[in-house]
């Protein structure tokens, strides 16, 4: 019999490339997200895949939506996240128009009057995360008796605080990290710390030409300056990299704890 795998936000940037690769190693899998639809930017050659996941509606925050898909899931995975809680980064970022411009666009602050809870980073970040943990542990019934035995639980973590971006971002990932440590045995934690991802499918948009500049930034890093920056400027990843590495630990059974960027790429 196929091991479930559940992956909220799988038609995501990072989420459809874990359903695909969780497909290639012979899971069944269920995405789930909040509208529950097939992603949209995919290729043909994808077609294939996408037609043998489940494509299903959740909210992450109301248990009930999901709650009796997560009784037989054999892992369960966290691919859902805010960079900024300004909600327009996303429409920039994945746009193909003037990079400064878009940019720019997306480092806009909201009006703190009228922001919204519910896109806050403790809210998106952390609790959504703690809250589908815990509901696959209440999904189960009993717990087991040894960590190995518990479905693995994968959260999209991050390597470090990336620059210009609010210290809450991070604050909040390692707030998560550390909640869902407590939650074993109930739970496998298995915490991804990528750095800037991107597909590598897709070109000419805004995220990839992010990926070019950061590239020469890493290499000019190693070849000139000795690696002097290394704290500061990290390697990007491909969402394909990251996507096989959470198939990769979700498959060891003995496997807990943070996956680093280094052993990712």
């Amino acid at each position: 019999m196929s091991k479930k795998l559940i992956v909220f936000g799988g038609n995501g940037f990072l989420g459809k490339r874990i359903c695909q690769e969780g497909i290639k190693a012979g899971f069944k899998v269920v995405s789930l997200s909040s509208s529950g639809k097939s992603p949209t930017k995919i290729l043909p050659s994808d077609d294939e895949w996408v037609k043998k996941v489940q494509w299903k509606k959740a909210d992450v925050f109301k248990p009930e939506s999901y709650k009796d898909i997560l009784k037989d899931a054999n892992a369960v995975v966290h691919s859902v996240g805010i960079l900024l809680e300004n909600a327009e980064y996303k429409k920039a970022i994945n746009s193909n128009n003037d990079l400064l411009g878009e940019i720019m666009s997306f480092f806009q602050t909201s009006n703190p009057m009228t922001k919204n809870v519910s896109n806050s980073y403790d809210a998106v970040n952390r609790e959504s995360a703690v809250l589908l943990a815990q509901t696959l542990i209440e999904s189960k019934g009993k717990l087991p008796k040894s960590i190995s035995k518990a479905p693995a639980f994968v959260y999209i973590s991050a390597d470090q605080q990336p620059p210009f971006i609010p210290s809450g971002y991070l604050e909040s990932k390692r707030k998560a990290e550390f909640e869902l440590y407590q939650l074993q045995p109930g739970i496998r934690p298995v915490l991804m710390r990528p750095s800037f991802m991107f597909d590598e499918h897709i070109s000419g948009d805004v995220r990839s030409k992010l990926k070019d500049l950061i590239k020469l930034g890493d290499q000019f890093n190693q070849k000139i300056l000795n690696n002097a920056l290394k704290d500061i400027i990290r390697p990007t990843v491909s969402t394909n990299q990251v996507a096989k590495s959470v198939i990769e630990k979700i498959n060891d059974p003995e496997y807990h704890g943070p996956v680093l960027l280094e052993e990712i790429v």
